[in-house]
């Protein structure tokens, strides 16, 4: 199974511990949802897992709602901008 997103695979990554992220080939990953995520939401909002066939279409279509730009630009006022300013 492998879920695409703007024609990247996101199947395969390695956590490095020392860096506090998710590596994939070549880029770094700073927060991605797993298959296990989608199928908690699942059991939750269906009482039932996803098939294969359900988790590549929500994979696939899940970022089409979520604003990582706008959650990028909130974190960055919280922990860098607001910090910067003075007391």
């Amino acid at each position: 199974m492998s879920i695409q997103f703007d024609g990247t695979a996101n199947s395969s990554f390695t956590h490095d511990a020392r860096l506090n992220f998710m590596k994939t080939a070549g880029r770094e990953t700073v927060y991605e949802l797993s298959v296990d995520d989608l199928q908690q939401v699942a059991k939750e909002v269906l009482e039932r897992e996803l098939t294969s066939a359900e988790v590549v279409a929500v994979g696939n279509a899940v970022g089409n709602y979520i604003d990582w730009f706008q959650a990028t630009e909130n974190a960055i006022y919280r922990c860098v901008r607001d910090s910067e300013l003075p007391s």
